[in-house]
């Protein structure tokens, strides 16, 4: 398993990290996750043209397998067991290709005014 933390930098583009400590992420610490969690299906072959995340989030591949690219042209593969954690909500955003049929859960987080919907 392999956490990777989306963020938009000064250049207003997105930008990926691998997150080795998982208790840096206050998010992430027992008792601290709050929200909504919703598995939704995807079929291969989809595709979202670059747009940033919609409410900091995060995701974990259940079963499949998608590729997140970035402005610069960096392409990262995820697959079953990979979390994502969304964190670039404004700017030029990132894109997303579904490269296998599978099942993502994605765990939205609080906003200000109460649980945060995901866009379809």
């Amino acid at each position: 398993m392999t956490i990777y933390r989306l963020y938009t930098g000064k250049d207003n583009e997105a930008h990926v990290e691998v997150v080795t400590d998982p208790t840096t992420i206050p998010e992430l610490q027992p008792n601290e996750v709050r929200g909504i969690i919703q598995f939704r299906n995807y079929e291969a072959g989809g595709f979202l043209d670059f747009h940033p995340a919609p409410t900091r989030r995060i995701l974990i591949i259940v079963s499949g397998q998608a590729e997140i690219g970035l402005g610069d042209g960096t392409v990262v593969k995820m697959v079953p067991g990979d979390m994502r954690i969304y964190e670039d909500t404004t700017g030029h955003g990132h894109s997303t290709r579904y490269l296998e049929s599978g099942v993502t859960a994605y765990l939205v987080t609080d906003g200000p005014d109460g649980p945060a919907k995901l866009r379809r």
